[in-house]
């Protein structure tokens, strides 16, 4: 169940979805200015660096202005990404999904469930309670906007206004559009992480549950309060005099970092600069590696994130064939020399030759 191949199907099925919700994550992004990660420069004494890279982009309203008129795409896209989502996993325990809205519903509503979620939709109780909601509180505004006359786009807001089809219920519903993004931003996030099981890190995970509370008015649940979740690029820089394996002081790091970014969820890499007596070395460490203590001892168990030493270039061999190549002092010039070499011999004998007779 939920194994390497059954994802495969999904990332096939999920990959216009997904395109659409990046795509237009990455203009929105891109509108507001595009921020990188913090990167942060820790050195042996005070005297530490907080970098935040911003940058422009050319034609960025116009961007917006095109996300905001595709918001109703944009919802539709979030939800038919849940709606895959779901149906993935009904198929994964039962073999089969049946096509309906309401029919999937029924299963995934049914109490006690007999569904088992995949990762960690089934390890959160909370993240899953709030992709049944979403799935259960949006249908009939997804099937509006597909099938009827639902409303209005007003500047990226969605103001609905339409009838249920079997129902015959009026819905007159509001959703802003920072809530439509959110509920796009969550919808992508929760599509690549089931497609690829390695990005679900504590960050990525964090970065869920924040959304939840965002989008709290469209999944109606409880809110965790999660505090925002920022990601940082830590850079310490020591010289490392010791011939022990260098040590870092992650309570101190993260000291640091609580008081330089106050209030938020941080999760960290680390990049360790070491200058030691047997040279430079480097290591490279990704945050869901870094464990919880206080102090990190970089010894052999950690060469898999170290810098390979540098290499001093190795001169090609020659082939087995090659000629011998001449001196180059002499090479082009031998015919040049001959005469000069002759007469130097030539004086050499005639000087022994004068020094012989007249003993």
């Amino acid at each position: 169940m939920f194994d390497a191949a059954s994802r495969v199907v999904l990332q096939e099925r999920l990959g216009y979805e997904r395109y659409v919700l990046n795509k237009c994550g990455s203009m929105v992004q891109a509108a507001y200015g595009l921020v990188s990660a913090v990167e942060m420069t820790v050195n042996d004494e005070p005297g530490h660096v907080i970098n935040i890279a911003i940058q422009d982009h050319l034609g960025a309203g116009h961007a917006l202005g095109l996300v905001q008129d595709a918001s109703p795409l944009l919802f539709s896209a979030a939800f038919k990404l849940l709606d895959m989502a779901i149906e993935w996993t009904i198929f994964e325990n039962q073999g089969t999904c049946p096509w309906r809205f309401h029919q999937k519903r029924a299963i995934i509503n049914a109490v006690p469930s007999a569904i088992t979620y995949p990762d960690y939709l089934q390890a959160d109780a909370h993240l899953r309670g709030v992709v049944i909601a979403l799935y259960n509180q949006l249908a009939e505004h997804r099937n509006a906007i597909t099938h009827g006359d639902w409303g209005e786009n007003h500047d990226g807001e969605l103001r609905f206004d339409y009838v249920v089809q079997f129902t015959g219920a009026h819905v007159q519903v509001n959703i802003p559009f920072q809530s439509v993004l959110d509920f796009a931003a969550l919808a992508a996030l929760v599509g690549d992480t089931l497609v690829d099981p390695a990005l679900q890190t504590p960050f990525r995970i964090s970065a869920l549950r924040w959304l939840t509370d965002r989008i709290q008015a469209l999944h109606g649940g409880a809110v965790v309060n999660a505090l925002v979740p920022q990601f940082v690029k830590i850079r310490r820089v020591t010289t490392w005099q010791a011939l022990t394996p260098v040590e870092v002081d992650l309570a101190a790091i993260r000291q640091f970092i609580a008081e330089a970014k106050p209030g938020v969820d941080t999760f960290f890499d680390l990049a360790v600069d070491a200058t030691t007596p047997a040279g430079k070395v480097d290591w490279s460490i990704p945050s869901e590696a870094i464990p919880p203590g206080d102090n990190l001892v970089l010894d052999h168990n950690w060469d898999q994130y170290r810098a390979p030493a540098p290499q001093a270039p190795t001169p090609a061999p020659l082939p087995a064939n090659a000629p011998c190549q001449p001196n180059p002092h002499w090479a082009g010039t031998v015919p040049d020399r001959w005469p000069l070499l002759a007469a130097f011999v030539g004086g050499c004998l005639f000087g022994y030759l004068v020094s012989t007779a007249s003993r």
